[in-house]
């Protein structure tokens, strides 16, 4: 049996109209399972708008916990998408992969930390000053450090 980490849901374009898409990638390579995860599947929330993403959390609420909000979505609509997961017992994984100076990038770390967002990413690009900047807040979320952007090639 194949086990799943992380599922993309969104849109994709077909003969220019956009359609519902769902990928799935293999954990083989990731087969670590936090202990504070009951379900091992992260949903990106890689939609338009806040009624999409609303019902892409309830479709998956009881297979899901963790939810993905990326730049697309938090740029729309904001803290409140943050705020609904967690009115609906969900986490939140904010994927803006920060890479400014490095109080900016502390600073944002310490508002993500207020919205008791989960996991966050940090570009390590932003080098060693900047990610220990965000490892100082206290109480921070899980920091995860993107190394290369996947359309870079």
């Amino acid at each position: 049996m194949r086990k799943y980490r992380l599922i993309f849901a969104g849109e994709k374009i077909v003969n220019g109209q956009p359609v519902p898409a769902v990928a799935l990638v293999s954990s083989r390579s990731f087969p670590y399972h936090a202990p504070w995860m009951k379900s091992k599947l992260i949903v990106a929330l890689d939609v338009e708008s806040y009624q999409d993403a609303a019902a892409l959390v309830q479709v998956t609420r009881d297979v899901v916990d963790i939810f993905k909000v990326g730049s697309q979505l938090f740029t729309r609509v904001g803290p409140r998408i943050i705020e609904f997961l967690h009115e609906h017992g969900k986490e939140c994984f904010l994927d803006l992969k920060f890479h400014d100076i490095p109080h900016t990038v502390a600073r944002a770390v310490e508002s993500a930390a207020a919205l008791r967002v989960r996991l966050l990413t940090l570009h390590t690009c932003g080098g060693a000053e900047m990610l220990e900047a965000a490892a100082a807040i206290p109480n921070h979320p899980l920091l995860l450090g993107v190394t290369v952007l996947t359309s870079v090639g």
